[in-house]
């Protein structure tokens, strides 16, 4: 995996201020009640077993909705209002291909294009089943499967699902808007949203439904799917902190600090950036003890620090993918700005505890 800057010693010392005010920030600022956490997820677990029951001609298989984010991995930060549902698509691997294309930088972009025999696989299977074709519903141009269709098409057929909910005790709108489809949810006086994506699983591997943004003057590059590994990435998160180590603490108070401050600082950025950071980092022969919270917190920023310098946070995954390859989202003049906020909120701990806890986003 890829190497990290110099970080910062191990050597045993004193509980220091910073240690203390990381730990205060945790409780006072990062943290929310179990309670709370229970009742959302009980709430998102009444609208998933709903779609598990709901009868339908689309394509989509709602039995087998895949729970992904930070709500899931033990990193959600300040409330729990926010989850990832992804919605995988009916489709034999038999009867569809991974195409890569050959452009620069789209390294996590493949299409999904059907194989020479679907067609035929389709004719004789296809004229008793249960579920509508992808052809039928439009889905599919130039022998490629589309992913603003198919989120169109899914988007139709959610909102169907929604319409019938009336009985869950709750109030659901549905917002579509972006590469995911949003569910609103009010539920005893309080609120949360679900993010809804499509996705599918070939020869092993895991796709979604978003295309590149850095390409949008490139119309056939609409007719990309993104490759995830956010599977692959759940499954590494479940076997952090198994010793009541402290990485999920380092992770939720960087993101917390992200989540208060403006685009100048770390507001542009996201939260998955912040923890393809954290997987880098635990990559490393360190101490994670609890005791050792303010350092790893300081080599977590410098490895920010180093990827935002370079322009490029590396997938973990796929090194090869630059994270902030958006250039018009992820400018030059903006990750400088970025870095030279973070190395003088950063420049020692008194500065980490006046700037990066103390300050909040008006």
């Amino acid at each position: 995996m890829l190497e990290s800057p110099t970080l910062s010693n191990n050597k045993k010392m004193p509980e220091s201020n910073l240690l203390k005010e990381l730990r205060s920030y945790l409780k006072t600022d990062v943290t929310f009640t179990k309670l709370e956490q229970t009742q959302a997820k009980k709430a998102v677990q009444k609208i998933r077993e709903y779609f598990h029951k709901f009868e339908h001609s689309s394509p989509f298989n709602f039995k087998q909705i895949y729970h992904q984010g930070s709500s899931y991995e033990g990193l959600k930060v300040i409330a729990a209002d926010e989850f990832d549902l992804l919605i995988p698509l009916n489709l034999k691997s038999t009867d569809w291909k991974i195409t890569r294309p050959t452009e620069k930088d789209l390294d996590s972009y493949f299409w999904i294009e059907k194989s020479q025999k679907s067609q035929k696989s389709e004719k004789s299977e296809n004229s008793n089943e249960k579920y509508q074709t992808f052809d039928n519903l439009g889905l599919i141009e130039q022998e490629r499967l589309i992913p603003a269709k198919v989120r169109q098409s899914m988007q139709s057929t959610v909102q169907k699902a929604v319409n019938g909910m009336k009985d869950l005790g709750m109030i659901i709108n549905l917002a579509g808007s972006g590469p995911a489809i949003k569910l609103n949810v009010d539920y005893d006086d309080k609120v949360l949203s679900i993010d809804i994506v499509p996705g599918l699983t070939l020869n092993g591997r895991q796709f979604v439904a978003k295309s590149p943004r850095h390409f949008r003057d490139n119309k056939e590059y609409d007719q990309l799917w993104r490759e995830s590994f956010s599977e692959k990435e759940k499954d590494r998160i479940k076997t952090m902190d198994k010793m009541n180590d402290c990485r999920r603490d380092c992770l939720k108070i960087l993101k917390t600090i992200q989540r208060k401050r403006g685009s100048s600082q770390l507001g542009s950025l996201s939260s998955y950036h912040l923890k393809t950071c954290m997987l880098h980092l635990s990559n490393r022969d360190l101490s994670w003890k609890p005791d050792k919270l303010a350092d790893r917190f300081k080599d977590l920023v410098k490895l920010l620090i180093d990827f935002l310098s370079k322009h490029n946070i590396p997938n973990f995954y796929c090194t090869s993918v630059n994270l902030i390859i958006d250039r018009k989202k992820y400018d030059t003049k903006s990750l400088d700005c970025i870095v030279r906020w973070l190395n003088n909120a950063t420049r020692d701990d008194g500065q980490i505890i006046s700037v990066l806890l103390q300050e909040r986003k008006s």
